[in-house]
This record gives structure tokens, sequence and C-alpha cells, in this order.
């Protein structure tokens, strides 16, 4: 899933300032399923805004934005024509999909961070859309994404006691790699030299027919 957080409420604050808002959340996507773009977070926002004297005339939700096509079929979509600018609770693509439907400025009340899941309660990352996945190679533990040096061959020299040098707190993503190759009796993967990344699969933009 797409991991996003609202952004501070006074840069929120800052982009719409005296101009009339409409609030879209996207219900069914990855914001609604962590709680930054759902029903109650499009009422909060909406509220802490008009409380700071901003005019909301428009707070409602859509599903997915990612597959949006129109504006149909939105509650109080009658409304949205009278917003100056429309504020997104969606993801970066979310915020461009409906920016690509909408004939006044779209702005992002969401930072996108990473595609990630739940672990041990918390969001965390998990996947870098790299291009290039070495998950076989190494337990279905990516060392791209858990390992800050984005390590293809490790542990480094820095690890201790099982714990990362630039975060003790944080167990070394590869000898969490290791373990699970034992635990899989697939030991032997850990034995070749990974060549270097090839960053070149991973050059903006990329389309999917290219990835074909």
């Amino acid at each position: 899933m797409i991991v996003t957080s609202e952004k501070p409420f006074d840069n929120i604050l800052e982009m719409v300032q005296g101009k009339k808002v409409g609030i879209l959340g996207c219900v069914g996507g990855c914001a609604s399923l962590y709680n930054t773009g759902g029903k109650e977070q499009v009422e909060s926002l909406s509220s802490r805004l008009s409380g700071a004297g901003v005019d909301v005339v428009f707070a409602s939700t859509q599903g997915r934005h990612c597959t949006l096509t129109d504006f149909t079929g939105i509650k109080g979509s009658e409304t949205l024509g009278e917003s100056d600018v429309i504020l997104i609770m969606a993801c970066g693509v979310g915020v461009q999909s409906v920016a690509g439907l909408a004939e006044i400025p779209v702005y992002p009340a969401l930072d996108t961070k990473f595609a990630g899941m739940r672990f041990d309660s918390e969001l965390a990352e998990r996947c870098l859309a790299c291009g290039d996945c070495v998950l076989h190679l190494t337990g279905g533990i990516c060392p791209i994404t858990r390992c800050p040096k984005s390590l293809l061959n490790g542990p480094c020299g820095g690890v201790y006691a099982g714990k990362c040098e630039v975060d003790r707190t944080n167990d070394c993503a590869w000898i969490l790699i290791y373990k699970r190759l034992k635990e899989l009796g697939q030991l032997d993967k850990n034995k070749t030299i990974k060549p270097a990344k090839d960053f070149k699969v991973m050059a903006h933009p990329r389309k999917f027919t290219e990835a074909l």
C-alpha cells in the first residue's frame, strides 16, 4: 500500500488561505485504509480549516483517485465548481489524477512516503519500486528499503549485536536476511556476490509498457 501522512496544518493553511476550498478524500484507497484520507479525516480537516477562517465549500470523498475518470456521483459535487482550489487527501498519484480532470488548481493535503505495510502495529517501508526485485535472493526481505545503505551484499562492518549502525534501534537487514535464508535452507544464496544495482531501471519517468 502507498503510505501517506497529512501535511503540517500550517502548510496546508498557507496553500489555501484566502481561497474557497473543496476537499476530496480517497475512500477505498490506501489513504483511507491508513486513516489519512477517509471520511473522518476529510471532516476533521474541513473543521480545522473552517475554524481558521477558510471558506470550505465542499468536503466529500470518492473512490480510489488513481482510477478516477470523472466527478460523477460525488456527494455534494454540485458545489465543487464554487471552489477556487481542491485539496486532495490521497497519494501523489491521486493528486495528479484529479488534476488531470479538474479545471481549477489541485493541491496535496498529504505527503506520500513510501510503499509499505503494517508491521508490529506500525507502518514500515517495504518497497522502493526499484524496478529490479531481488527478493528471491534475500528470503523475501528487501535490502534496498530495510538497509539504510541499500546494500546488496551484507552485512556491513558497522553491524553490532544484530543492530544497524545507522540506527541501533533497528535490526540489521542483512542479519535478518541471513536468518531467514537459514530457516529456508537457502544459505547458499548468500554466498553469491551480487552485482552493483543497475539504477537505469529507476530512471524517470517510467511507463508500464516499458517495464514489460
